[in-house]
């Protein structure tokens, strides 16, 4: 019994996803994070369905504004799967293998490059 859990216990370090290292702070209702591409957001609630993802602001000259996002940008979906839903751990586990990132701009819906996955090294 006693090695069966140790098994299980060392199976799971082997394919836990790595822990999150961006800078981030959390108050009730919302977390701040800095990408490396340049951008700050926030993870706060939607009025209409659970939580949203939105772009706080891009730093001049980054990668980020390089890719086209823009400050007020709102991602949606991660390779066409809606975020609004979903916890920000589960948002994190979509961005490690992400294709594609969806926006709301306004009126505009676009397909963005990736602005950010984490656990992975690139």
């Amino acid at each position: 019994m006693v090695a069966r859990a140790a098994l299980a216990l060392a199976l799971a370090a082997l394919v836990a996803p790595p822990a999150f290292a961006w800078p981030w702070s959390k108050s009730k209702d919302e977390t701040k994070l800095t990408v490396d591409a340049g951008a700050e957001l926030k993870w706060e609630p939607a009025k209409d369905r659970g939580f949203r993802l939105r772009v706080t602001k891009v730093k001049r000259n980054s990668e980020a504004e390089e890719m086209g996002y823009k400050k007020g940008d709102e991602i949606i979906a991660i390779d066409r799967q809606p975020i609004g839903r979903k916890t920000l751990e589960e948002v994190f586990a979509l961005s490690r293998q992400a294709e594609s990132f969806t926006v709301r701009r306004k009126d505009q819906t676009l397909e963005m490059p990736v602005l950010f996955r984490v656990g992975v090294a690139y």
